[in-house]
């Protein structure tokens, strides 16, 4: 067996660091509307407490309407120091909006603009799994919903 070296050609061994892969690639298509912050703004009073619908562990949920009548949930995420790239971000996006499943809300659209990321979803219509379960918490004078027995 022969073994050549070359000066200047790299010698690459099994603990050699690889690109990473993620970062070469661009994020696959998204299927769902880009919204614009500014009609987000308006169609929720700047975010307001009116349009405060639910609170959660990773950010404020509102409600708007659109100029088509459609009633859309907002997802508005909470910054923090160690956000997502934009591409990351966007790559989970597009994995979301081809979700399609009939106990999965339909993701109808996102908007990243600056450090602000919305995501929005179908309104349902008949509350939420929580909404339904006893204890329900997030926004001030919420009635839970009634107990559900084992047969429902």
């Amino acid at each position: 067996m022969i073994l050549s070296f070359c000066p200047g050609t790299p010698i690459l061994s099994k603990y050699s660091a690889a690109p990473k892969i993620e970062s070469l690639m661009a994020p696959p298509p998204i299927e769902v509307l880009a919204l614009l912050l500014l009609e987000l703004t308006e169609k929720t009073d700047n975010f307001g407490p009116k349009s405060l619908v639910g609170e959660g562990s990773y950010g404020r949920v509102y409600l708007a309407e659109l100029d088509n009548g459609k009633q859309l949930v907002l997802k508005k995420l909470d910054s923090t120091s160690e956000q997502d790239t934009d591409t990351e971000f966007l790559t989970q996006v597009a994995l979301v909006s081809r979700l399609k499943h009939e106990n999965l809300l339909q993701m109808l659209g996102y908007c990243v603009e600056g450090n602000i990321r919305l995501l929005g979803f179908e309104f349902a219509t008949m509350g939420s799994l929580h909404d339904i379960l006893p204890g329900r918490k997030g926004v001030q004078e919420a009635q839970a919903g009634p107990p559900l027995d084992w047969m429902q």
